[in-house]
């Protein structure tokens, strides 16, 4: 099962990073003074990340539903983690949705 949280974490995280345009070329070196951005740019970014670590969050209580469901023994409680994971899954869409528009809104106030 570990390989699994594993394997669903790198896929959110993967997911993040290129809903949000971030690859590790990008990580500018420590030497390289930071290009001077406005409030609005930074705004943008904040949003961006607030949106990532929301997605990362979502995408381990998945899990957590998932492997809950495995092991239930009820039918009651069955139930409830499958609705649980429905409404996680589309939690999860319409996040997907918000996070590439918040990345195209930070693209454009960075000048991107």
């Amino acid at each position: 099962m570990t390989g699994r949280r594993h394997v669903g974490r790198a896929g959110a995280l993967a997911l993040a990073c290129v809903l949000g345009g971030t690859t590790l070329a990008q990580v500018p070196s420590p030497d390289q003074p930071a290009p001077a951005v406005g409030k609005s740019c930074e705004n943008a970014k904040k949003k961006v990340v607030r949106e990532e670590r929301a997605s990362a969050e979502m995408a381990d209580s998945l899990a957590k539903a998932r492997r809950a469901r495995e092991t239930c023994v009820s039918r009651n409680a069955c139930a409830r983690y499958d609705e649980t994971i429905r409404d996680t899954e589309r939690q999860q869409g319409r996040q997907a949705t918000r996070l590439a528009r918040f990345a195209q809104e930070r693209d454009a106030a960075c000048g991107r």
